[in-house]
């Protein structure tokens, strides 16, 4: 028993740091949704000085996501 307790405090850190995580990708995704309803809002209005750089930043969200998602896959491969 006494040697598990490292082991489940690394295991407790490591989930505290995955959570961590998945809350960040939760609200950049969040902000990239409304980053894309902004775009196309203002294409379908004619704006499209304001959809193209709009459409940039959430393709820029969109980027960040997939990288904390291609970590969040690499500890889940290390781990196992």
């Amino acid at each position: 028993m006494i040697g598990n307790k490292p082991r489940a405090a690394k295991h407790e850190q490591q989930m505290g740091g995955l959570q961590t995580v998945m809350i960040v990708v939760m609200f950049v995704l969040l902000i990239q949704l409304w980053l894309l309803n902004i775009a196309v809002e203002a294409y379908m209005a004619g704006h499209v000085g304001l959809a193209v750089p709009t459409f940039v930043a959430s393709l820029f969200c969109f980027g960040l996501n997939l990288i904390a998602l291609r970590y969040l896959h690499n500890i889940d491969k290390r781990d196992a």
